[in-house]
C-alpha cells in the first residue's frame, strides 16, 4: 500500500488538494516496484473522483489501472478498496486471457458472461474481471431456466456443486 495526500470531506468537497510533487514521488515508487497493475482507493472518491482520475492519469499507460470509483462507485471504502484490488489482481491475466480468445475467434465475436448474467466486450470485461467472478453460476442459471421452461417447469430448484462451493437458487 502507497498513500498519498490530497483529502475529500465526507461531502464531497476538497480539503487538500493532491501536491504535484508528491504525485511525482508516488509514481517513482511505482515504476521501482514494476507492477503489472495498480489499484488506486481513495477515501469519498464515489462522491468525486477527481483526485483518483489525476494519480491514474500520471501513470505510465502500459499498467493496468483500476479505480475504485469506476469498479464500485459507492460508499463503504473497505468493501470498495477489496473489489478495485481484486480487479486490479485479475484484469490483467483477464486480459491476456481474452485477447488471446478473441484473437482465436476471429472473426467471429466473442461476449463474456458477468456475474449479473449479462455479457460484456471482451475490452470491457477485461476492465472490470471483478465482475465476472460468478459469472460460472450466473451462466448455470439462465441455462438451467432455459432447459426448464423449454421442458415445460418454470418454477425450479437449481443446485450448482463444484469443488469448493455449492450454489442453490430458487427460479
Amino acid at each position: 500500500c502507497l498513500e498519498i495526500g490530497g483529502r475529500l470531506a465526507a461531502d464531497g468537497s476538497v480539503i487538500e488538494a493532491i501536491d504535484v510533487a508528491e504525485l511525482a514521488r508516488l509514481v517513482e515508487t511505482i515504476g521501482t516496484l514494476e507492477p503489472q497493475a495498480v489499484a488506486i482507493s481513495l477515501l469519498f472518491s464515489f462522491l468525486d473522483d477527481r483526485f483518483e482520475r489525476q494519480v491514474a492519469a500520471a501513470l505510465p499507460g502500459t499498467l493496468f489501472v483500476t479505480r475504485s470509483s469506476e469498479v464500485l462507485p459507492e460508499q463503504r471504502e473497505y468493501e470498495r478498496g477489496i473489489a478495485t484490488w481484486l480487479n486490479a489482481t485479475t484484469g490483467p491475466v483477464m486480459r491476456r486471457y481474452l485477447e488471446r480468445l478473441a484473437a482465436e475467434l476471429a472473426p467471429a465475436p466473442l461476449g463474456v458472461m458477468q456475474s449479473s448474467g449479462v455479457t460484456a466486450e471482451p475490452d470491457y470485461a477485461a476492465r472490470r474481471a471483478v465482475n465476472l467472478l460468478l459469472s460460472g453460476p450466473a451462466g448455470g442459471l439462465i441455462g438451467a431456466r432455459h432447459v426448464a421452461t423449454a421442458a415445460g417447469h418454470p418454477r425450479i430448484l437449481t443446485f450448482d456443486m463444484g469443488g469448493t462451493s455449492t450454489d442453490v437458487a430458487l427460479i
